[in-house]
C-alpha cells in the first residue's frame, strides 16, 4: 500500500476525524474486514413521518406511545414503561409490549415506522456500498444497505437472515458479498429479534455463537453507527478476549467525546476494539462520510466514488412564511444531513428575523438562499413576499442564487413570472423522495461552478422557459 495514498486520505480528512489506522487499510486491502453497521447508520434518512429513522431504543419508545394513543394499553402501563425505559430495561419492554399487543401488531407497527416509502439511502449508504468490505453485517431490519448496493453496482446483492444459517455458512465459503440481517428483515417479519425471549433464544443457538465467533476471530471488523450494546456481541468479544497476535483487530468509529480514555483503553485491551473518532457537529454524523471517502482514497479506489452521488457542500439558507414551519425545517433538515452549510437550529428557528438583520452582510456569505412557498405565501398583503422580494433583488446583485420550492400546486405562480428562478415543484405532505431532483441540481451546479440557470423542473422532468 502506498505511503502516499494513505497521506493523501489523511490530508483529507485534516482534523475531522482520527487519522486512518494503517491496519484498517491493509485489511481491506486484502479483503478481510466485514462491515457491522447498527441502527445510526440510517440516523441520516429520514421517515414518512419526516424524522430520522429510529435507533432501537426510540423505536421502543415509538412503540410504547403508539399503542398508548391507540388505547391499546392502560395509562399505568403506559407510565411502567415509561419507568422501565428510564431504568433503559429494554429487552423487558420489548418483550412485554409482544405480549400485551401481540407479535403481529407490534411487527405492524414496526414496519408503518419503516415503511421504505419515502425514504431513501442516504448518501453514508452509498459509501458503505462501494468500500471492498468481504461482507456487510447489520442489527437493522430496513433495506437500506441494500438498496444503496443496487443503486451503485446496478446488481443485486444477496441477503440472509439467520433463519438461513447454512446458506450463510455456504455464501461465506465461497466469498460472496452479501448483507447478514443479524436482528432480522423487514421483508420477512419473523425473523426480527426484539423481545427478550428472541435474545434468550438467539444466546442458548450454539449455531449462532459460531457463526458470530467465526466472524469476529477471521475478519476485522468495523462497527459504526453501533453503541456496542448488544449482548451478543458482547459475548462474543469477550470469549476472544484471550486474542493471539495473529487475531485480526476491530475497530469502532465513534464520535469524539462519546466514549472516556479509560473506555477507549479497555476496549482495545480487553476486547480488542481500537476506536477511531470523529468530530460531531449539531448530530448529524457528517464526517462518518468524511471517513469513508478517505479511506476509498486511502485504497486508492478514488474512480469508485465517483458512482457516489455528489457530496452536497453549497453553503444554503432555507427561509419559509411561518405557515410552512413543519416544511421548511424538513427541508432544512434533509439538506443539512446531505452535508449541506446552513443555518443552526436557532437561528433557523427565527430564519425570516435572521434573513431581515443579516440581508446586508449574511446573503453575501451564502451561495443559495431557497424558498419554500405556496401560493398562500405570495400574498401581497403579507410581510413574507417583501421580504422575498427584497433578498431575491439583494442576492441577484451578489451572484447568489435563489431557487423557489413551491408546495402543493404543478403550476408555477403568476407572480414567480417575474423571478428568474429555477423552481421545482412538490406535494403537500411531502418526503425525502420528493426532494431528490432539487438536490441533484444544487450537487451538479455547485459542482460544475456558478451560472445563472433558464430554467423550471416539474417533479421528475425538466422544462425550458
Amino acid at each position: 500500500m502506498s505511503n502516499l495514498r494513505i497521506d493523501e486520505a489523511n490530508a483529507f480528512l485534516g482534523t475531522y476525524t482520527d487519522p486512518i489506522p494503517v491496519d484498517l487499510i491493509k485489511v481491506l486491502a486484502k479483503r478481510k474486514c466485514v462491515l457491522f453497521a447498527g441502527s445510526g447508520a440510517s440516523r441520516h434518512c429520514l421517515a414518512r413521518n419526516r424524522d430520522p429513522l429510529p435507533t432501537w431504543k426510540e423505536l421502543l419508545k415509538l412503540l410504547i406511545n403508539e399503542a398508548e394513543k391507540k388505547n391499546l394499553i392502560s395509562t399505568e402501563t403506559h407510565q411502567e414503561l415509561n419507568l422501565l425505559f428510564q431504568k433503559n430495561e429494554y429487552l423487558i419492554i420489548a418483550q412485554e409490549l409482544i405480549e400485551l399487543l401481540g407479535e403481529e401488531k407490534v411487527l405492524r407497527l414496526i414496519k408503518k415506522t419503516l415503511d421504505p416509502d419515502g425514504i431513501i439511502p442516504s448518501r453514508l449508504h452509498e459509501l458503505l456500498a462501494i468500500t471492498p468490505f468481504s461482507f456487510r453485517i447489520t442489527t437493522n431490519y430496513d433495506n437500506l444497505l441494500e438498496r444503496a448496493y443496487i443503486k451503485v453496482w446496478n446488481r443485486h446483492i444477496e441477503r440472509v437472515c439467520l433463519d438461513e444459517l447454512e446458506r450463510l455458512q455456504s455464501l461465506i465459503k465461497s466469498k460472496s458479498d452479501f448483507v447478514l440481517k443479524l436482528h432480522g428483515d423487514l421483508d420477512k417479519p419473523k425473523t426480527i429479534v426484539l423481545g427478550q425471549k428472541q435474545y434468550q433464544f438467539l444466546l442458548k443457538s450454539s449455531k449462532y455463537s459460531d457463526i458470530l465467533e467465526y466472524i469476529f476471530k477471521n475478519y476485522s471488523v468495523l462497527m459504526l453507527g453501533y453503541g456496542l450494546e448488544d449482548i451478543d456481541i458482547k459475548l462474543t468479544l469477550d470469549r476472544l478476549a484471550c486474542a493471539t497476535d495473529s487475531q485480526y483487530p476491530h475497530f469502532l468509529l465513534c464520535a469524539r467525546g462519546t466514549k472516556t480514555n479509560i473506555e477507549k483503553k479497555r476496549l482495545a485491551a480487553d476486547r480488542n476494539v481500537y476506536t477511531i473518532e470523529y468530530v460531531d457537529y449539531f448530530g448529524f454524523h457528517n464526517h462518518v462520510d468524511t471517513f469513508l471517502e478517505a479511506l476509498n482514497i486511502a485504497l486508492g479506489r478514488k474512480k469508485h466514488l465517483r458512482r457516489v452521488r455528489l457530496p452536497l457542500r453549497a453553503r444554503i439558507e432555507v427561509h419559509y412564511p411561518p405557515h410552512l414551519v413543519k416544511d421548511g425545517l424538513f427541508v432544512w433538515n434533509f439538506l443539512f444531513r446531505e452535508g449541506a452549510i446552513t443555518l443552526s437550529l436557532e437561528p433557523q428557528l427565527n430564519q425570516l428575523k435572521f434573513l431581515k438583520d443579516q440581508l446586508s452582510k449574511g446573503v453575501m456569505v451564502v451561495d443559495y438562499l431557497l424558498f419554500v412557498i405556496d401560493n398562500l405565501s405570495l400574498d401581497k398583503k403579507g410581510e413574507f413576499l417583501s421580504i422575498l422580494k427584497k433578498a431575491f433583488k439583494f442576492a441577484s446583485s451578489f451572484g447568489v442564487h435563489t431557487i423557489f420550492l413551491v408546495v402543493g400546486t404543478d403550476k408555477r405562480p403568476s407572480f414567480l413570472k417575474n423571478f428568474n428562478a429555477p423552481t421545482f415543484y412538490v406535494k403537500k405532505g411531502f418526503s425525502e423522495k420528493d426532494l431528490i431532483l432539487l438536490r441533484s441540481y444544487i450537487a451538479q451546479e455547485f459542482q460544475m461552478g456558478y451560472r445563472q440557470p433558464q430554467f423550471t423542473c416539474r417533479r421528475n422532468k425538466i422544462n425550458v422557459e
